[in-house]
């Protein structure tokens, strides 16, 4: 009897510990993001992102970030007569940064069996240097995160390797 009342916690204990481990994504930066001076203000998401990359971008917003989303970018594209193919030649690169666009953020997600992602590759490309500064990894856990969920945690990780130039707008405003 008393060996059962000691067992119990030691159960509780590696419950909650396992619970809590697993319950959120896991968020891996790829390198290391490179300051960026001025910080970033405008950030134009990539057109094969598609709606997950507007996703994304929604929550970026409300971490004081604006957003070009990916249909606006694809307009900006169509306007130049380029591709998305073209999207980061230093003719095009040069185009944006001229537009205001700071940097490109282009999303790759794989889904799982039951449609939820699985992996989302986040790759940022600034325009003022013409090249990739930095990136995250996610990947859903056992406990599955739906696309608002895992977008959120994602912009999270954003935010806090590149902070804004603007700051998030105050909530309940």
């Amino acid at each position: 009897m008393r060996e059962a009342s000691t067992v119990r916690p030691f159960v509780v204990l590696s419950l909650v510990w396992l619970f809590n481990g697993c319950a959120a994504g896991r968020v891996i930066t790829v390198g290391s993001f490179q300051s960026l001076e001025p910080p970033l203000k405008t950030i134009a998401l990539a057109p094969n992102g598609g709606i997950f990359a507007d996703i994304i971008g929604i929550e970026l917003a409300g971490e004081g970030y604006t957003i070009v989303d990916t249909g606006a970018t694809m307009a900006l594209l169509v306007l130049m007569q380029k591709t998305q193919d073209d999207l980061f030649t230093p003719e095009i690169m040069t185009k944006l940064k001229e537009h205001g666009i700071d940097a490109i953020l282009v999303v790759h997600r794989t889904d799982g069996k039951d449609g939820l992602p699985q992996t989302i590759q986040i790759r940022l490309h600034s325009t003022e240097l013409s090249a990739e500064v930095g990136g995250i990894d996610w990947k859903n856990s056992w406990i599955r995160r739906g696309m608002l969920e895992s977008a959120q945690e994602i912009a999270t990780a954003i935010s806090q390797a590149t902070p804004s130039a603007e700051p998030p707008p105050a909530k309940g405003e």
